[in-house]
């Protein structure tokens, strides 16, 4: 979980959007952050924040409504997506934002894998993907 001088940190490199896919209990336990604090130390940077909370272990709900968002989240500035551990939800969350671009699902784990070689997504993570892949398929053939 971050601290206030990785919040300071992002800030320095332009992220003005932070997705939390961490639930509001994690970041109590894991990161000493309560979510009012948490936001407000955001903002107080020019950072807004999104809160998406996703059980570990499983792909966030409305998964393609994440990926479209992250991208244009994007559109307006760094968009830093983050939960707990970083293996799991959070490179879910960018797969779908490329198969949202029209990357297939097996690339876009690829690709992120590129990036952090750690990643350790489950099974759901997994099928969430492929769905998400099979129904943006459906509706570029439409």
């Amino acid at each position: 979980m971050p601290t206030r001088k990785d919040l300071d940190r992002w800030a320095e490199l332009g992220i003005r959007h932070v997705v939390t896919l961490a639930e509001e209990w994690e970041l109590k336990e894991y990161g000493g952050w309560d979510p009012d604090v948490y936001r407000a130390e955001l903002e107080a940077r020019g950072i807004k924040w999104l809160h998406w909370p996703t059980p570990d272990g499983h792909p966030p709900r409305g998964l393609g409504t994440l990926a479209k968002l992250i991208g244009e989240l994007a559109k307006r500035g760094g968009v830093l997506v983050h939960c707990v551990g970083g293996i799991g939800r959070t490179p879910t969350a960018l797969a779908a934002y490329l198969i949202a671009k029209g990357v297939d699902a097996y690339e876009a784990l690829r690709r992120v894998s590129e990036v952090a070689p750690s990643i350790s997504i489950s099974e759901s993570q997994y099928y969430a993907l492929l769905e998400l892949e099979a129904e943006f398929k459906h509706k570029k053939l439409k």
